[in-house]
């Protein structure tokens, strides 16, 4: 790895180092071919990693998104069928 490799790396490790009360959460996981490059790094707070996990596992950002929208449309029909009782 040549010198200005090493210190291009040092720049992003420092940019986004773990400040207090903060985690580097990967937008794409690292098990999953994702990076530890600025692009696929988002610094949020620990206590927001920890939900992150609880609720999502190891998703990635997509896969939650689509998660998220499958429950809408679950509520949504679940309301019409109620409605429909009553």
């Amino acid at each position: 790895m040549s010198k200005k490799s090493r210190n291009k790396k040092r720049r992003i490790k420092r940019k986004y180092r773990d400040r207090r009360g903060m985690n580097r959460h990967h937008l794409v996981n690292k098990c999953r071919g994702g990076g530890g490059d600025i692009n696929n790094l988002l610094r949020i707070y620990i206590y927001k990693h920890q939900v992150w996990h609880e609720l999502f596992k190891n998703m990635d950002i997509g896969e939650a998104s689509e998660f998220l929208k499958r429950v809408s449309r679950a509520k949504k029909n679940q309301k019409e069928v109620l409605n429909d009782c009553l």
